[in-house]
Parts: C-alpha cells; sequence; structure tokens
C-alpha cells in the first residue's frame, strides 16, 4: 500500500494510503504513477489527480485515509471521463497571419493528441450535465478553436464564433463549492464569455488552468480535473500568440467524447 505525505504551512501534515483493490491472482500488480509531495494553504482542499496501470485491463478501486482527523480525504467515484484532442492547423506564411480552421488551400496539419479529464458531476452536475450535452451533439468539434492561450495562466476554447463572446443560445448559472478550488494544474472550468464578463453566464466556453489560481476561487464553476495528456496542454499554451493572447495558427479540438476509464480517480 503506497503511502503519499501532504504537508501543511501550519506545520501540521498527514500521511494518506491508497489501496488498489483487484481481485484477479496470479497476474502483475497495479502501478500507481509516482505523486509529489504537495504544501496545501490550511483551510482549503485540493484537488489531486491518480492515475494507474492496469496490467490486466480490470477495473481499479481506490480507498484513502488519513492519519489525522483534522483532514478529511475523499474519492470522487461514479463520474464521467471526458478526452478532448487536438490539432494545430498552420498556413504556410505562419506566424503573423490568422486562418480559420480548415479554410484555405495551403496549411499543414499537426495532431497534438489527447487529454483526459474526470467531469465533476458530484461537485457541478448541472454544469456537467450541460456539458455532457452539447459534447454528444458535436457542439465542441465543429470548427471549435483555443482562442485564448496564457503561459502560467489557461488555455479557453468553446466558442464557435472564436472570438470570447460566442455560445448556445441559452445561459445557466454558476455552482460554486467549497471544495472545488483552483489549486493547481489541468482544472477544468467554465468561462464567463463577452465583455465585460458576469456571473452566471455559463454556455459552452471553457478553461484549463497551469498552476494555482486562488484568485479565480468560488468565481468560476470548476466542474472537471484533467488526469492525462498535461505535455498536450503544454503544447498549447506555449504556442506562439499575438497581443490578444490567440495563437497565430489555429490550435483546433478534431474530436470530444464521453469515455470509459477503469484506471484513474480524483482525490479532494
Amino acid at each position: 500500500m503506497p503511502l503519499y505525505m501532504m504537508s501543511f504551512p501550519e506545520r501540521s501534515s498527514f500521511v494518506f494510503a491508497l489501496a488498489l483493490a483487484f481481485t484477479v491472482t496470479a497476474v502483475a500488480a497495479p502501478v500507481i504513477d509516482p505523486i509529489p509531495n504537495i504544501n496545501v494553504p490550511a483551510g482549503k482542499s485540493i484537488l489531486l489527480p491518480i492515475t494507474a496501470t492496469s496490467p490486466n485491463g480490470r477495473r481499479l478501486t481506490y480507498t484513502a485515509t488519513s492519519s489525522t482527523n483534522r483532514i478529511t480525504v475523499e474519492i470522487h467515484t461514479n463520474n464521467p471521463f471526458w478526452r478532448m484532442s487536438v490539432a494545430q492547423v498552420a498556413p504556410t506564411n505562419a506566424p503573423g497571419t490568422y486562418l480559420t480552421p480548415f479554410r484555405g488551400t495551403f496549411a499543414t496539419v499537426t495532431n497534438l493528441g489527447d487529454m483526459t479529464f474526470m467531469l465533476l458531476h458530484d461537485l457541478a452536475p448541472k454544469t456537467v450535465d450541460v456539458f455532457q450535452g452539447l459534447t454528444m451533439a458535436g457542439y465542441f468539434s465543429t470548427n471549435t478553436i483555443f482562442h485564448r492561450v496564457i503561459p502560467g495562466f489557461v488555455i479557453q476554447a468553446g466558442d464557435p464564433a472564436t472570438n470570447g463572446a460566442g455560445g448556445p443560445v441559452f445561459r445557466y448559472e454558476d455552482e460554486l463549492q467549497p471544495r472545488a478550488l483552483f489549486s493547481g494544474n489541468g482544472q477544468l472550468a467554465m468561462a464567463h464569455p463577452g465583455v465585460p464578463a458576469s456571473k452566471d453566464n455559463n454556455g459552452s466556453q471553457f478553461f484549463v488552468t497551469f498552476g494555482s489560481q486562488r484568485f479565480l476561487d468560488l468565481g468560476y464553476t470548476l466542474f472537471g480535473q484533467q488526469l492525462r495528456g498535461f505535455d498536450v496542454a503544454t503544447n498549447i499554451v506555449n504556442t506562439p500568440r499575438n497581443a490578444n493572447d490567440r495563437p497565430y495558427a489555429d490550435v483546433i479540438i478534431t474530436r470530444v467524447g464521453i469515455v470509459t476509464n477503469l484506471t484513474d480517480t480524483v482525490i479532494t
């Protein structure tokens, strides 16, 4: 049973254990990917992605315990998983000139890979329901680009108008949870479209974080945590961009879908 320590500024700490329930014998044991020590401000929560390998392809079941009753640990279960595939479309005269997705004769299309997220239905049920509905309707894979990329902050997509002001005809309210805080990389949240942006104005635009962004806490609906494909997100955020933080060469969403994931989870 692997043990991991999380240290706290108030000089307290706890060790939590992850146990993989595995019912098949005479096979190689599951392997949890390395988890670094993580500093968490006192009184705050984090979303911790856990990824693993199951040699025989069976579902893995996790348990987590804390060595102190001052700290609670929760494993997010029974949530859907969402995968997004992305590519970059570069016209022959980029950078410096912008082309919309697949428009024009001469372009180079480079597959950037996939990103996988757990959608936290237990924390933001309405948001996840709407997001799944848009996914199943093909909303995100129809000429949708990452129209805003800011190193050390976010990458943003989901606007069919590609200018940060678009979205579906409907809007819905924020779902803000004290347990859903912007504590690290790969956190998936709804953006507020338009200028100036306003609360309770969610549509289809979303962003993915880079690093802790505590000033966003309880201001935007956090509804997912990235599990795999962090290198893909890094490539997106580092793509050359203009003064408005828009990539010169389109980074497009080529495919999205709800997928099966038997090995990974998220801990709060």
